[in-house]
């Protein structure tokens, strides 16, 4: 949009150790006071600020993170990106998304940020 801001600070990074507990702090992503990520032990990413909930599996729903948008680039690509529901923009194949850049929208915000995914654990390996 207009008015949006493309973060470009310093890079970081964010990884939840297999089966640890997603309903405590440390075990999830502040970015904003509107977006917290987190992980259960499998399925995608809730964003607990939205009031999503580690304990009702939102991360199957193919609509979490809430308040959330993105689409595989970066933010030098945009506008020409197209924005979805982050499991549709992995193409619903979130073990392939290790290695891949993606831009992250936070829509109440406004704010778009790159995402580069090291890594993904699957087949309920502890998320």
């Amino acid at each position: 949009t207009l008015y949006a801001t493309v973060w470009r600070g310093p890079a970081m990074i964010f990884r939840k150790a297999p089966y640890a507990d997603s309903n405590l702090e440390e075990n999830q992503d502040a970015l904003t006071h509107n977006v917290v990520l987190t992980r259960n032990d499998k399925g995608s990413l809730i964003n607990v600020a939205a009031g999503g909930s580690p304990n009702r599996g939102e991360g199957w729903k193919g609509t979490s993170p809430q308040g959330t948008e993105w689409a595989e680039g970066a933010t030098d690509a945009m506008p020409g990106l197209k924005f979805q529901t982050l499991k549709a923009a992995a193409d619903y194949r979130m073990r392939n998304i290790a290695g891949k850049t993606m831009v992250l929208h936070l829509i109440e915000e406004d704010i778009y940020l790159d995402v580069e995914w090291l890594e993904w654990t699957n087949d309920g390996g502890g998320g």
